[in-house]
Parts: structure tokens; sequence; C-alpha cells
């Protein structure tokens, strides 16, 4: 899957940005920024990088709220386990869908 560096979601255009640094704050490793208009990832550390799948899931998991966030479906945008599992479901099927 590429992940591209800019994204569109209901109208937003959204930056994807690396955090080589692993967004510190509360271990995050990805973070939706609404009012920056970013989606930041995190490939891990120098030492340390994550493997391409973690980043790919990383970056469908701040997609998701994205999308919960602009449907304006805000107890799904915070349910963290509804997020995790549809955009694991969205990591399995996406690479199907570029394997034609």
């Amino acid at each position: 899957m590429k992940i591209p560096n800019k994204l569109n979601i209901m109208g937003r255009t959204y930056r994807v940005e690396y955090d080589e640094k692993g967004l510190s704050d509360n271990d995050d490793v990805g973070k939706y920024d609404e009012q920056a208009g970013v989606i930041y990832i995190s490939k891990g550390f120098k030492e340390l990088p994550r493997c391409m799948d973690s980043v790919e899931q990383n970056f469908l998991h701040e997609v998701v709220h994205g999308m919960c966030w602009q449907l304006g479906y805000n107890q799904l945008y915070n349910d963290e386990k509804f997020v995790e599992q549809f955009s694991g479901l969205l990591h399995q099927i996406i690479p199907q869908l570029e394997d034609k």
C-alpha cells in the first residue's frame, strides 16, 4: 500500500507527515490533527524502525479518525476499539484491490 503525501477526506486536504522522533506525546505512533490539517505518522526510531505493515495500519487508523470526524460521528471518533478494528479491515482489503 502506498501512503500518499496528501489525502482528501470530504473536501478537506490533509498533509501526511512522518515524525521520526516517534510522536513522543503519550507514546503515540500517529495523530490526526484536524486544526493543522495534518496526519502525523511515526516510522519509529532510527535504532528501532517500525515495519511497513505497522506504519500502513497506523496511517489507516488515523484516516478512520478523520473520516469519523468529517462525518460528525464524534462517538465513533473517540471509540479506539472501533477505529482500530475498522482500520484493520481496511488494511486487509486495500491490498487486494491493488493487486488487480
